[in-house]
């Protein structure tokens, strides 16, 4: 039963580490420029927000799936 369980916390985590990598791939950046030629040039970057929960989901999903492996590795010889 324990075996089991710790399956399901891995297979929890690569999931979680599949969704927080999927969407800091999808994150939508948008660098927009604006200047003219006789003046100072700007650039903005838009899509900072949220940067953090998206490193939380990854590192989450990495202590699931080792603690999933550890769980897994304790009860395997009994």
């Amino acid at each position: 039963m324990k075996k089991i369980i710790a399956i399901i916390v891995a297979v929890l985590g690569i999931v979680m580490l599949a969704i927080g990598i999927d969407m800091k791939s999808n994150a939508a950046m948008a660098v927009s420029i604006i200047g003219g030629a006789d003046g100072p040039t700007s650039i903005f970057l838009a899509g900072k927000i949220g940067d953090g929960f998206i490193t939380g989901i990854i590192l989450i999903g990495i202590v699931l799936i080792a603690a999933g492996v550890i769980i897994y590795k304790k009860f395997k010889k009994k």
